[in-house]
């Protein structure tokens, strides 16, 4: 598996949901539930992935590195 093949932006907003959630829950003190509706609203969505094929590269006559 190569990196770009990988939802990191979603595993990033996720990770970015779960620093959010236990604050509001701590300092709010909201049902987890809501604070994770919160912090899903809050959060941008995540781009739709594209169907570049880096693989492809490899057999065009003009890549180089």
């Amino acid at each position: 598996m190569f990196t770009h093949e990988h939802d990191l932006l979603g595993s990033f907003r996720e990770s970015c949901k779960e620093v959010m959630v236990g604050p509001l829950v701590l300092k709010s003190g909201i049902d987890p539930m809501d604070a994770e509706a919160r912090a899903e609203k809050a959060l941008p969505p995540v781009l739709e992935m594209g169907g570049l094929e880096l693989s492809e590269v490899l057999r065009s006559p003009y890549f180089f590195a």
